[in-house]
């Protein structure tokens, strides 16, 4: 069917090896899904790479099938054009339940809903802070989508700094849960450095995070920086911890054996 077309062609592009591992037409669909995925959020891109990851093994192998098929490849480039990132994840997370994989994840509650429903009795103006920190952080977003990452700095950095007054009045669960609203804040910021080619500021960003301990996507970050910045060696190990915390994310494998074939490693 069409829509299982877009579906498989998604995400076998989204996980080839590399783009001389993919047919030509497929490389044009892996195109037009990374030109439309460049348009959303930081989170909505890692939201998107954990659905491709737990898909069933056998739509990658019917996707690649596909993909050998001229006409359904042209089919399936011509749908992912007229996909919005929004319908694409929606199709993508149905499409892996239709074919047996894991149905998509529910939506995850909100700092300040999870602080609605806490048992203890948390201020008024604390709920305040963490919901002016989140609405901050989705105008990061917006701006982020719109390449304007300046603008999005500014509000994730305003949104950091309203978690962290909400989180010295907190403890447990409730504090846990402002402490992740803070960390998306400061990986998006890392994200937005490195969009600027700004790969110290990137890396003040990541450190920021893994002070609270080991972090997997503040590793990713860092390394990504670290390599910019010609400090190899100390992308290895940012990024082999990083590969270490979920080998299946295909994106730090590639960068790290990147990373490693320019220092010579085999």
């Amino acid at each position: 069917p069409r829509r299982l077309v877009a579906h498989s062609s998604v995400a076998f592009c989204t996980l080839a090896p590399s783009p001389s591992d993919t047919p030509p037409l497929c490389r044009a669909v892996m195109k037009a899904a990374t030109d439309m995925m460049s348009k959303m959020s930081p989170e909505e891109m890692n939201q998107m790479m954990e659905m491709t990851k737990k898909m069933d093994p056998s739509m990658m192998a019917q996707a690649q099938a596909m993909m050998n098929n001229p006409a359904m490849a042209a089919q399936a480039q011509q749908a992912m054009q007229n996909l919005s990132p929004q319908e694409l994840k929606s199709r993508m997370a149905g499409a892996s339940a239709a074919m047996g994989g894991a149905p998509a994840a529910p939506k995850p509650k909100s700092a300040v809903e999870q602080l609605k429903g806490s048992s203890m009795v948390i201020d008024e103006e604390v709920l305040s802070h963490v919901e002016r920190a989140e609405a901050l952080k989705l105008k990061g977003n917006t701006h982020f989508k719109a390449a304007e990452y300046e603008a999005a700095i500014g509000e994730y950095e305003q949104g950091c700094a309203l978690a962290e007054e909400a989180i010295r009045e907190l403890s447990g669960v409730d504090e846990k849960a402002v402490i992740e609203l803070l960390h998306a804040c400061h990986l998006n910021t890392a994200s937005c450095r490195l969009k600027l080619r700004q790969w110290g500021e990137a890396v003040e960003a990541a450190n920021t995070v893994l002070r609270d301990g080991p972090h997997r996507k503040a590793l990713f970050r860092r390394g990504q920086a670290y390599q910019q910045l010609a400090r190899l060696d100390e992308a290895r190990t940012d990024l082999k911890k990083a590969a270490a915390m979920d080998r299946s994310d295909a994106t730090v494998a590639a960068a790290l054996a990147e990373v490693e074939k320019a220092l010579g490693v085999e």
